[in-house]
């Protein structure tokens, strides 16, 4: 608008002055770092890695291995109800005086597994440890059925057998005999050569002792072994 001749006044109106380029890219990156900072969280330090674990133990019982093995009813037993010779009912006379075990029958077991059972004898052993009696025979099932020799001196024979009896002389029970060696072999009164588990099978021990001894001792003792394999 004109007010005077030669005077030209220019009003601007309302756009504020822009700032530099630079200024403006400083301004929006420190707005976008304020705001990042705000909005953002600090992410704890235990988060970074793996959390910490929840164990639980775990078992079972587990049912044991069957073990071979072999149990007998008695842990000893003496020779009595002798006869022949110079015996009497509780001791052996000579010569070749017989005897059988005193008590109930020997009752064998097998264990937890299938075994083979073996058996063996021993020497007779005097009280004052001198001579021995040998024991004699081939070990194993008695090709006659009873001792299947008479004992020379210092000797002497010994058998298992399924029922009781003199295993020699006249008054022998006629039933199969077992003849004890010191070597073990499988003892024939199981029926099988592999046992089933807890079989049982009772046994009775008979003797034929020697026709005379050279020790003097009035005791003599032996073992009888049974082996579960």
């Amino acid at each position: 608008m004109s007010i005077w001749p030669g005077y030209r006044l220019t009003l601007s109106l309302g756009r504020p002055r822009a700032a530099p380029a630079w200024r403006q890219v400083w301004l929006a990156a420190a707005a976008a770092a304020a705001i990042g900072v705000a909005a953002v969280p600090a992410i704890p330090a235990s988060a970074s890695g793996n959390p910490d674990p929840a164990n639980l133990s775990v078992s079972v019982s587990v049912v044991p291995p069957p073990v071979t093995s072999v149990t007998l009813s008695v842990g000893s037993t003496s020779y009595t109800n002798c006869t022949y010779g110079s015996s009497t009912s509780t001791q052996l006379g000579f010569p070749n005086g017989a005897c059988q075990a005193a008590g109930s029958p020997i009752t064998v077991t097998n264990g937890t597994a299938p075994a083979t059972i073996t058996v063996n004898g021993a020497d007779m052993v005097p009280a004052d440890n001198g001579t021995h009696w040998a024991l004699g025979g081939t070990p194993g099932p008695s090709p006659t059925g009873d001792c299947p020799f008479t004992p020379g001196a210092d000797q002497y024979c010994e058998t298992l057998a399924p029922g009781p009896g003199y295993d020699s002389g006249p008054q022998e029970l006629l039933q199969p005999y077992n003849v004890l060696g010191n070597t073990a072999t499988r003892d024939p009164l199981f029926s099988s050569i592999i046992t089933p588990p807890g079989q049982a099978v009772p046994e009775f021990l008979a003797m034929t002792g020697p026709s005379s001894s050279t020790d003097p001792s009035n005791t003599f003792t032996t073992t009888v072994t049974w082996t579960a394999s």
